[in-house]
């Protein structure tokens, strides 16, 4: 009887363990955007985003209504100076990209691969204007 309780008391601990250590593989972000964009090729309205990011190449943004979108992206060399959470967005005219975010936790930084469209407004020679907003993070639940 007495094993069997330690058993269970292990195994309860590994399975807890093992869900911090999910947790912690994933960073995540919340971000009002005051302004519609796009994510590749998708258009977003403005409003509240999470910005979750995996520990692979994909990052998954949630939206209103349960909307989500998963993107590739690369890793960013350089954090923000101040430290804080930070969205950077692309803007070509009155058309917004979101481009790079960094996570003030973990010094995680991603920049999304462009889509055909900004790259095709980009080769217009559009002027390119960068708005940054700043990020809290996420607390996974």
């Amino acid at each position: 009887m007495h094993c069997f309780g330690c058993r269970f008391l292990i195994a309860a601990c590994l399975v807890a363990g093992f869900r911090t250590l999910s947790a912690a593989q994933t960073v995540g972000l919340t971000v009002d955007v005051p302004f519609q964009f796009n994510v590749g090729e998708t258009v977003l309205p403005a409003g509240h985003y999470v910005i979750l990011v995996p520990e692979d190449d994909a990052v998954k943004l949630l939206g209103q209504n349960e909307m989500t979108i998963k993107v590739k992206a690369n890793h960013v060399s350089a954090p923000p100076r101040d430290g804080a959470g930070m969205v950077s967005f692309n803007c070509y005219g009155n058309r917004c990209f979101l481009s790079r975010f960094w996570s003030p936790r973990a010094n995680i930084g991603k920049e999304l691969l462009k889509s055909h469209l900004e790259k095709d407004i980009a080769e217009r020679g559009d002027q390119l204007t960068t708005i940054a907003l700043k990020a809290k993070p996420y607390e996974l639940q």
